[in-house]
């Protein structure tokens, strides 16, 4: 058994530990507002789509669903559903635009927020894995699908493990991701900020769940 082999079977006897160990007793129910193949695992914070929850909003699109907190200014969590069938052609869009779906009291964020503030616009769902069609792939660029997030980390190992999922997507697997942030102050390459034009605050930490389902 080579190396690659012996790695790809820890990495599924990982995840299927992971997915054993986290089996809900058969009377507790997670309740959501939205049937959305994107919530396959669940709502993470309970989010509702109203201006009630202004810090837990949920968004539900047909290519991914979020909890968006209007005093972070982005997104607590995103999470989509990858196959292969999200995967094609479709070139990368780069249409960042402020979310329409916003109330029009909450503020925007506008693509020009992030301008040389050391922070890149970081997708939480990633450009590349929804290539399917251009109306996929420009959903992607809605700034509430956008974080601050450092360019050492965005431009290499974040791209890296994102790389990865559609290596296993393209295999045959079904992936359920959740990405989100948490905690207070980053440093980008400008050094440490708490927050952006006084408006989007800098996550701390950057984390993703990832569970990968043979087909």
């Amino acid at each position: 058994m080579n190396t690659s082999t012996v790695k790809r079977n820890l990495h599924l006897f990982l995840l299927l530990w992971l997915v054993i160990a986290c089996v809900r007793p058969a009377n507790v129910v997670v309740p959501t507002t939205a049937q959305s193949v994107h919530l396959s695992l669940g709502n993470p914070s309970n989010a509702r789509p109203t201006t009630n929850s202004p810090d837990n909003f949920l968004i539900t699109l047909p290519q991914y669903a979020l909890s968006y907190n209007r005093s972070k200014a982005y997104a607590n969590w995103v999470s989509w559903e990858l196959t292969d069938a999200w995967l094609g052609d479709a070139e990368r869009q780069n249409d960042f635009r402020p979310d329409p779906v916003l109330p029009n009291e909450w503020y925007a964020v506008s693509p020009n927020d992030y301008t040389n503030t050391g922070f890149d616009r970081g997708h939480l769902c990633p450009s590349a894995d929804r290539t399917a069609s251009e109306e996929d792939n420009s959903s992607t660029f809605l700034m509430t699908n956008i974080i601050p997030q450092a360019p050492e980390l965005n431009r290499e190992a974040w791209a890296r493990l994102e790389a990865y999922c559609r290596t296993l997507a393209n295999e045959g697997y079904r992936l359920l991701i959740i990405a989100g942030t948490y905690g207070t102050g980053g440093e980008g390459s400008n050094g440490m900020l708490n927050s952006i034009q006084d408006k989007i605050e800098v996550p701390a930490r950057n984390y993703k769940v990832i569970v990968a389902i043979p087909q």
